[in-house]
């Protein structure tokens, strides 16, 4: 626990602060009181629910929040995490199921696909928005890195299901089995595999239960398999943001793949941070961290056609939605929120100093509170130390109340120059 320095305004009075909090993005112990054998990692997976007006909570204590789903925190709970995703998409129909998309009975490389679906999977990684996924990590320190790599795609035509019916679980994971041992699909650990229908073809009884997708993972030659249901979404009215978002539209006048991307990228972040569900990232209620943002998504702008939006990617612009970033208070955002605080690092004793903050990302504009003292409230501060050493931080908060404290360690010495680079 770091010590917060005594301040001094340039025009005022020596002000001394108290100690502060630690930050809550570290890995902690869970939260629940099973035990962790209650979900075996083998055939377990996790519901991605339709819109149903969820009662969304403000952050407790009544810090202003944006809305959300279950706790104000998610935790770690020890299980794997995938640092660099790759997903491949199997298309299983006797058609083309998305405009553009490949011919049934291909196979090719996922940057030859030129379906919008397509687009989104080869442009989503490396975005402001997927950056978000980088705070989450596992218990040896490694961090979800800002990536999605669309590997492959196979448009299989055989066995395809029937307009009406529903694709088990079983049915799901021998078709991905089947493009394992044909050498249609190439088998990796850090793959997403995602299953897409075509339309009025059910999977996992997903529609019929109020589920929108799936994700989980099964056991394949003694290998993990991760993989995702995507039923054709615009066939479930509650799966589409319009019936969240009054004119949401069609950003790229696509209805069917508009719609499925948010249930993507809902499934892909998930697969990040909890691929094995249960094991990783989730909080007390069960929900992982897209569901505590799922069907929210501000801020949003109006494209050119007169659809909502809230992300572009490469020129083409998509309503996904918010993600739940982990931060000293957590939320949900569209934009990684980061700062940074720069000044001298080091200076002599009781020497009046100015510390700057760069704050960018999240929702502007942002609210500051250097040293958490909420009359301190400008980007930048002047202050007189208090003859030891210190961290220059600041609480930095934007409009969905997601809270930053970036900070610096300022080394105090008779030696150093008054106010030191």
């Amino acid at each position: 626990m770091r010590t917060k320095p005594w301040i001094a305004l340039l025009a005022a009075a020596t002000v001394g602060l108290s100690a502060c909090t630690t930050e809550s993005s570290g890995p902690t112990q869970p939260k629940l009181e099973r035990s962790s054998a209650a979900r075996p990692t083998a055939q377990a997976s996790h519901v991605f629910k339709a819109f149903s007006g969820e009662t969304r909570a403000p952050f407790a204590g009544g810090a202003a929040q944006s809305v959300f789903i279950g706790d104000p925190t998610i935790t770690y709970n020890g299980g794997p995490i995938i640092q660099a995703e790759k997903v491949a998409a199997i298309y299983w129909s006797s058609r083309t199921i998305y405009t553009g998309g490949p011919a049934a009975g291909s196979t090719g490389n996922g940057t030859s696909d030129a379906s919008l679906v397509g687009f989104f999977l080869n442009h989503i990684g490396g975005s402001p928005y997927y950056a978000i996924n980088t705070p989450y990590h596992d218990g040896s320190g490694h961090y979800v890195q800002n990536s999605i790599t669309y590997t492959q795609y196979w448009a299989s035509n055989t066995g395809v299901p029937a307009p009406g019916s529903n694709v088990t679980l079983s049915a799901l994971e021998s078709k991905i089995e089947a493009g394992f041992t044909s050498g249609a699909l190439t088998y990796d650990q850090n793959t997403l595999y995602m299953v897409f229908t075509d339309s009025a073809v059910d999977q996992r009884n997903l529609f019929i239960s109020n589920g929108c997708a799936e994700h989980g993972s099964f056991t394949w030659n003694g290998h993990d398999v991760r993989y995702a249901a995507m039923p054709r979404d615009l066939d479930q009215s509650l799966c589409t943001q319009a019936s969240v978002v009054v004119g949401a539209g069609s950003p790229n006048n696509d209805r069917a793949a508009d719609v499925e991307v948010n249930t993507i990228v809902h499934e892909m972040e998930e697969t990040n941070t909890d691929p094995d569900p249960f094991t990783g990232w989730y909080d007390s209620q069960e929900n992982e961290s897209a569901d505590k943002c799922a069907w929210h998504f501000d801020p949003m702008y109006t494209t050119a056609n007169g659809s909502k939006a809230n992300t572009n990617l490469a020129g083409k612009d998509f309503l996904i939605q918010q993600e739940w970033q982990l931060a000293y208070v957590q939320g949900c955002e569209v934009k990684l929120f980061s700062a940074t605080v720069t000044g001298p690092f080091e200076a002599q004793p009781f020497v009046l100093c100015t510390w700057a903050s760069h704050p960018s990302g999240g929702a502007p504009p942002y609210t500051y509170a250097w040293f958490g003292n909420s009359r301190l409230s400008s980007s930048t501060v002047n202050y007189v130390n208090g003859g030891s050493s210190f961290y220059a931080f600041v609480n930095i908060k934007d409009t969905n109340g997601v809270t930053v404290e970036p900070e610096e360690w300022v080394n105090v010495s008779q030696y150093n120059p008054q106010c030191g680079s």
